[in-house]
């Protein structure tokens, strides 16, 4: 079942994921920011309908967004998953695996342990 959720997040070109217990990863690298929006939305699209045909759900309190960039310019950065009526929220900060990942100002990306 796990593979078939890796597959239906992958089938965006770029989009990759990872996965620890019940907690996914899912990013986008590259050099333009309403792109990987997009396809970050298209693998969101592709993760809600997997999970409602495997009958789950998403928690909508641990789903955050975070956009990290080396840019001092502010980006607009939407994701419209909606989960019970509500997007993700826009963080400062990812934890993940142990570590807390910051974006202390634009352009600066702080890890913690």
């Amino acid at each position: 079942m796990i593979d078939d959720l890796n597959i239906a997040i992958q089938k965006v070109p770029g989009v990759s994921c990872l996965f620890f217990a019940d907690d996914v990863v899912i990013w986008e690298t590259g050099s333009h920011v309403q792109s990987m929006e997009y396809a970050l939305n298209k693998s969101l699209m592709n993760l809600a309908t997997w999970a409602d045909m495997n009958k789950l759900e998403v928690s909508a309190e641990k789903t955050v967004s975070q956009l990290f960039t080396l840019s001092t310019k502010q980006h607009p950065f939407n994701l419209e998953y909606n989960l019970e009526y509500r997007t993700p929220s826009n963080s400062p900060y990812l934890n993940t695996l142990g570590s807390t990942l910051t974006v202390s100002s634009p352009g600066v990306l702080t890890s913690h342990t």
